[in-house]
C-alpha cells in the first residue's frame, strides 16, 4: 500500500536570508538576533554602532544582507540618512531597511522605498510582522 505525501510548503524567504542587525544597545542586539534566529532559522549578523558608523557602514557593503534591521539611538535624521546612504549603494537599491524605533508615525515621514518603520515600543508579533513584509509576505 502506497502512502500519499503532501508536497512541501514553501519556504518563507527569511528562511535562507542573511539579516544585519545594526544596533547600539547590545541587549536589543541580543533580543532581536535571538528572536530573528529562533522564528526564521536564517543567518543573522549583529553589529553595534559604537565603533561608529562609517565602520558600519563599510562591513554592511562587505557582508551584502538580504535585510538590515536597524536601531540607532536616538531616532533622528541620522538614522535617515543612513538609509539613504545604504539605499544609494550599487546593489543596496532594493534592500529592505526596517527601523525598529520609530518615534514618528509612519504617514508623518515621507514615505521611502524599501523602508519600514516600526514604532516604539513593539511586541515581537509586531517584529515578526515587520519582517514578513520586507521579504513581500503579508502572514
Amino acid at each position: 500500500m502506497s502512502e500519499q505525501v503532501s508536497p512541501p510548503q514553501e519556504m518563507p524567504a527569511a528562511f535562507h536570508a542573511t539579516i544585519i542587525v545594526v544596533a547600539t544597545d547590545r541587549s536589543l542586539i541580543t533580543l532581536l538576533k535571538m528572536a530573528l534566529t529562533v522564528h526564521y532559522s536564517c543567518n543573522v549578523i549583529a553589529l553595534n554602532t559604537a565603533n561608529g558608523v562609517v565602520t558600519t557602514m563599510k562591513l554592511l557593503k562587505l557582508l551584502k544582507p538580504n535585510c538590515v534591521v536597524l536601531n540607532l539611538q536616538p531616532f533622528d535624521q541620522q538614522a535617515l540618512t543612513l538609509v539613504d546612504h545604504l539605499h544609494a549603494l550599487k546593489g543596496f537599491e532594493r534592500i529592505p531597511i526596517l527601523l525598529t524605533h520609530s518615534l514618528v508615525d509612519f504617514n508623518s515621514v515621507h514615505h521611502k522605498p524599501h523602508l519600514i518603520l516600526l514604532r516604539e515600543p513593539f511586541t515581537l508579533e509586531a517584529f515578526y510582522t515587520a519582517v514578513n513584509t520586507c521579504f513581500g509576505q503579508t502572514t
